[in-house]
């Protein structure tokens, strides 16, 4: 997680805080942990060979151990103080009335005043975009293809990374000595056919058209995002 994102999450908890203490509730929230709150995309499938090793396809965050289950369960703010972060608390609490978007959004509001609902970022919209695009580029097909014969020659038959992914055997429970071993063979096979290189690449390529298509927007989301950061810093005494 990048430290910027850090600093917004945690002048957003510092912001619900002190809603709920203008409500009369003292709670402190959880401290931002960057393993847990960071979001672990797989934009290119399975790359890790550690995880592949241990986990095969699964997300290692749903195999955590029971203890950090039990924090994060013990870490959940209790029922009255979700009702004033969520904004289902009807009338007044502490003498003031709960917003409809309760503290959550009153933090958001402060954090993002010029948001739209529902509005996703441009470059999050061009990623996307250029991700799909380049899928079934040429050459990223042909190093699908190299990363297939690979994983043919170790005895596993998929026709690309994400036939082997999205194996209905590989869907539930945990991963299977099988599931291990093709998942390590995965990620070897897309280091030798050097898969993700050869995707990212291609990738970089359409980005750079599609941000020259919209620079202006992405300008004015660079300029939100200084906004943002510039009053986050300023709630954290930054």
């Amino acid at each position: 997680m990048r430290l910027q994102e850090l600093e917004i999450l945690k002048a957003r908890n510092t912001l619900m805080e002190r809603c709920l203490a203008s409500h009369g509730i003292t709670y402190t929230l959880p401290m931002i942990d960057p393993e847990r709150d960071a979001a672990k995309l797989r934009r290119h499938g399975l790359v890790d060979a550690g995880e592949a090793a241990k986990y095969g396809y699964r997300d290692p965050a749903v195999f955590a151990t029971s203890d950090v289950k039990a924090k994060s369960v013990a870490d959940q703010p209790p029922p009255d103080v979700v009702a004033v972060i969520t904004g289902t608390r009807d009338g007044k609490v502490g003498g003031r009335e709960v917003s409809p978007e309760g503290c959550a959004g009153e933090a958001n509001q402060t954090l993002v005043p010029d948001a739209r609902p529902g509005q996703e970022p441009v470059s999050f919209e061009l990623s996307m975009r250029s991700h799909e695009v380049t899928r079934t580029a040429p050459p990223v097909i042909a190093a699908a293809g190299a990363w297939s014969r690979c994983m043919a020659e170790a005895g596993f038959d998929y026709s690309d990374p994400d036939a082997a992914i999205k194996d209905p055997a590989f869907s539930s429970g945990r991963a299977s000595e099988h599931e291990i071993a093709v998942a390590t063979q995965d990620v070897r096979c897309k280091q030798r056919a050097k898969w993700v290189r050869t995707w990212v690449a291609v990738e970089r390529v359409v980005q750079d058209m599609l941000a020259r298509r919209r620079a202006d927007d992405l300008a004015r989301e660079r300029e939100h995002n200084q906004r943002q950061l510039a009053v986050a810093r300023d709630v954290n005494g930054g």
